[in-house]
């Protein structure tokens, strides 16, 4: 059975800046389309010059820029 984590995906991005101004209707709605992703240790999240089609949050763990 498949996790809803449209809540909490709400309340991480009320407390995130640039959507900790937006009202509670704006961040419900923004918590409904966040899709979670789960990175191994070391894995790449993008590349330098890599077309930009989504935007990424870190919500735990460490990033290493590499250039």
């Amino acid at each position: 059975m498949a996790v809803d984590h449209r809540e909490d995906n709400a309340l991480f991005l009320k407390d995130t800046n640039p959507f900790e101004g937006l009202g509670c209707d704006a961040v419900r709605k923004l918590g409904e389309v966040v899709v979670e992703k789960r990175l191994d240790s070391g894995a790449t999240i993008f590349s330098a010059n890599e077309k930009a089609e989504y935007v990424y949050l870190i919500r735990e763990g460490d990033r290493k820029s590499v250039v």
